[in-house]
């Protein structure tokens, strides 16, 4: 099986799955979120999604930040899952390609949320650095793009911004360690691996075969990690 032929299995698993149980997310922190036209909408549609870092997702929506700003924000999962758990934030995303900012603002439309996000195509530091106000919370998925937009000396606000960052070392060898050496100063620091999804987990999978429940919540990444980043002189921030 090639990747055209996986990706067109995955499509019809989305279109399977909605056509039972709707094009709603059903579980995890942004349960409700209407993923219709994402390219392998299964994940979301099941809540496996990246489902490591729902409880720093938690923690972060805990602190109630003013401001969220998401860059990379690709089919528009994470501003449309924020600003619907956040309704008195502001939120701001990025994305530097022009068919992901489209398809950013499509699920903002198709979650009646485009009145509350700004969906911007492309930033820079000087840009980035002038929307971290203090407790902002960054949510950052770049291909690597981190290591450029991710330093205090740059963007001096991000000392007093709450950050959650997929860590691309795949793009840039040493990454991890880079982005270390710039945060433990100001920052408590969290780690989160890939975890391990067992189909087992969601009932709406039993009866596929293995392989289509496996593609259902294959998410097509290397082995990764995510940084959580809290600010240290924040009131809520635990060390």
């Amino acid at each position: 099986m090639d990747w055209d032929e996986i990706r067109g299995v995955t499509g019809d698993l989305g279109l399977l799955l909605a056509a039972k149980f709707g094009w709603a997310a059903r579980r995890g922190p942004f349960r409700g979120i209407v993923v219709e036209g994402f390219s392998h909408p299964a994940p979301f549609l099941l809540g496996s999604y990246e489902s490591e870092l729902e409880q720093a997702i938690e923690s972060l929506i805990a602190v109630s930040p003013p401001r969220v700003v998401n860059v990379g924000s690709g089919e528009g999962w994470y501003a449309a899952g924020l600003a619907a758990r956040l309704p008195e934030a502001q939120v701001i995303a990025y994305d530097n390609v022009p068919e992901r900012i489209e398809d950013t603002r499509l699920t903002l439309r198709n979650n009646r949320l485009e009145h509350r996000v700004e969906a911007r195509l492309g930033t820079d530091v000087r840009q980035f650095a002038g929307d971290l106000a203090p407790g902002t919370l960054v949510v950052m998925d770049c291909e690597g793009w981190e290591y450029a937009l991710l330093d205090p000396a740059l963007a001096p606000g991000l000392r007093d911004c709450f950050v959650l960052v997929e860590v691309h070392d795949c793009a840039l060898e040493g990454l991890s360690d880079i982005l270390l050496e710039r945060f433990r100063p100001t920052h408590a620091i969290e780690r989160i691996p890939c975890g391990i999804r067992d189909t087992r987990g969601f009932p709406e999978l039993e009866g596929l075969p293995d392989l289509t429940a496996n593609l259902a919540i294959w998410e097509f990444r290397v082995e990764m990690e995510w940084f959580v980043l809290r600010p240290l002189g924040h009131p809520l921030c635990a060390r």
